[in-house]
């Protein structure tokens, strides 16, 4: 039970720093990253990732990946979610997309 948790944690936190590339999380974003985790309320996340850097949150996210035992077809998903999350709404979509490419780096690269 507590690594499907540390498992969904670890979803929500990227989908959530995917979404916020662009410093705004759409109402859509939410709704999708919600359908994927069991994450109700995602504040929490957001005021997080907002308080830290890019390279605290980047370490959080490859700590999780690591302390949640990600095997490749997780990652696999978690990447095809986000690549599906990058697609939503067309508003900076390419600062969304260099994001995707650099957490599909640290996912597949950190072991």
């Amino acid at each position: 039970m507590k690594q499907d948790y540390k498992k969904n944690q670890l979803k929500a936190y990227v989908l959530t720093y995917c979404a916020n590339a662009n410093f705004v999380i759409s109402n859509d974003e939410v709704e999708f990253i919600k359908s994927k985790t069991c994450i109700s309320n995602l504040n929490e996340v957001q005021c997080e990732i907002r308080k830290n850097n890019d390279y605290q949150n980047i370490q959080r996210i490859i700590k999780l990946a690591y302390t949640c035992s990600y095997n490749i077809e997780d990652k696999k998903i978690l990447f095809k979610e986000i690549n599906e999350l990058v697609k939503i709404g067309k508003d900076y979509y390419q600062l969304k997309l260099n994001t995707l490419r650099g957490l599909k780096h640290i996912l597949f690269d950190s072991n």
